[in-house]
């Protein structure tokens, strides 16, 4: 038996995707929101960076084009069990005024800055900075794969939503 024209998502080979690193093909999973609230503070498609301490962190809405703009939403839903599983981060908040929801974030990749990951705080930083140890610039987008295989340095891989950044270390 010959089957023509089908190829099953499993069996899809890798494929590079264009450096635009604001639109990665299925990057915002469906559905995009499970709740109302946290509309205003966490639009789906809005960037955002996290202020404070790890354990009480503030989650702040900035603008795309923006050095703080860290994550970017991809999902907004009542329980951090809920988000994507691949997704980069979490935020979770609760409060008797806005109610229970959670940011599901994606790291903000950007061609001309670095993401610094450190112990405590995640930010974009200049590639060769010298103050930030743990930098990664993005080298490409690969759709269709659930690893890093295809990636010679290294990078993030979401094997549900089915891309990988690839990211090149800076010292």
């Amino acid at each position: 038996m010959q089957t023509v024209g089908c190829d099953p998502l499993d069996n899809r080979q890798p494929e590079e995707s264009n450096r635009d690193f604001d639109q990665i093909p299925g990057q915002y999973p469906t559905p995009a929101t499970l709740t109302g609230n946290g509309a205003n503070e966490a639009a789906v498609g809005s960037c955002a960076t996290l202020k404070g301490r790890l354990v009480d962190a503030t989650l702040v809405t900035v603008d795309c084009g923006s050095r703080e703009a860290v994550y970017r939403v991809i999902q907004r839903v009542n329980v951090p069990g809920e988000c994507v599983q691949d997704a980069d981060r979490k935020f979770y908040r609760n409060t008797k005024s806005g109610g229970q929801w959670t940011a599901c974030l994606d790291l903000k990749w950007d061609e001309a800055l670095c993401v610094n990951i450190g112990d405590s705080e995640v930010s974009k930083v200049e590639c060769g900075d010298p103050n930030s140890s743990s930098k990664f610039k993005p080298t490409k987008v690969i759709l269709n794969t659930a690893n890093i295989d295809d990636c010679p340095d290294g990078g993030f891989q979401h094997p549900i939503r089915r891309f990988t950044v690839c990211t090149e270390p800076q010292k």
